[in-house]
């Protein structure tokens, strides 16, 4: 939780360097000056994702310090406190797709169209990219749980809360 929320800071940090970078040219040379705002808006929302990011990181490290040891693994099983304590891990995903969407709308506004429609494409491959490495990786932990365990139980069954799967298997 620690390294999610110092993560979340740093492209928090990174996305304001734009946010609050000058004007592209003209108010923007591809879709003019509406385009541009709408950049800043992108930046806007991928920052307050990384700021639920930070938060939710803290107060579940804070959470976590209250709970004694033996009730942990029943702590998150609870319904409503595994869906808290997945809020760090999609809230820094949809802030870096909305980090990654707002550069290529600031590059087709800085450089031109073709570069929009460019940063479009990458941004599509990019959340592909990762989508499939998620998937790939969850395959991987159930192959790998099936083949050294016997058991395919628990271990790939979560998307992105790995943390979920062992939860589940240790407390069974």
């Amino acid at each position: 939780m620690k390294t999610v929320g110092l993560l979340a800071a740093l492209l928090s940090s990174w996305a304001v360097s734009v946010y609050s970078g000058e004007v592209p040219l003209d108010g923007g040379l591809c879709f003019g000056r509406p385009m541009a705002q709408a950049v800043y808006v992108v930046h806007w929302m991928s920052l307050e994702f990384f700021f639920l990011c930070v938060s939710s990181s803290l107060a579940i490290i804070l959470d976590l310090n209250g709970v004694p040891q033996k009730y942990l693994f029943h702590h998150l099983k609870q319904k409503y406190v595994w869906v808290i304590y997945l809020l760090p891990e999609l809230s820094m995903i949809f802030g870096v797709i909305f980090l990654a969407v707002g550069y290529a709308m600031d590059v087709g506004e800085r450089s031109g169209c073709i570069f929009f429609y460019a940063g479009c494409v990458a941004v599509v491959g990019f959340v592909g990219l990762v989508a499939l490495i998620f998937w790939y990786l969850k395959f991987a932990r159930k192959e790998s749980s099936e083949k050294h365990y016997g058991d395919d139980e628990y271990l790939g069954t979560n998307v992105i809360a790995t943390w979920r799967d062992r939860v589940d298997y240790i407390s069974s």
